[in-house]
């Protein structure tokens, strides 16, 4: 009884075990691209200007049906010293309906940190664009 017990222990085990290390074999491996851009801004915690330069690396999955979806792991710095240490980005779309997401933190040498969110919806149906959430906020100052 005993036995048959640690076999039945075992087989769940294997089992489980072969199907976690399935899943990222079934899972579509993303295309991937990169690009940067640079704009002027101004810095939130002190007002004055400064240039952003942030460095796009973007995952598309394109095995899901009917849908788009992609990650975007976003890096950059500033003219006045900020790094964007903690930043991503995540649009989900279907056929009709966009839904575009991100948050970035920023910090300098000095201790100051600012953050950036913005949520964003675009519906191409009605060729509309609705801003759900906009966010510059100063942390540190």
């Amino acid at each position: 009884m005993k036995t048959s017990i640690r076999r039945s222990g075992v087989m769940v085990a294997l089992a489980a075990f072969l199907f976690v290390g399935a899943i990222p074999v079934l899972a579509d491996k993303p295309s991937n691209f990169s690009f940067s851009t640079s704009f002027d801004a101004v810095d939130p915690c002190t007002g004055l200007p400064h240039v952003v330069t942030i460095f796009f690396d973007i995952y598309e999955h394109l095995d899901h049906k009917n849908n788009f979806v992609a990650h975007v792991i976003r890096t950059g710095d500033t003219s006045d010293g900020y790094e964007l240490f903690s930043g991503h980005e995540v649009v989900v779309g279907n056929k009709n309906v966009y839904v575009y997401k991100f948050k970035d933190m920023w910090r300098s040498d000095d201790g100051r940190m600012f953050k950036v969110v913005q949520r964003f919806t675009f519906n191409s149906n009605q060729d509309e664009v609705k801003i759900d959430t906009f966010e510059i906020r100063c942390i540190r100052g």
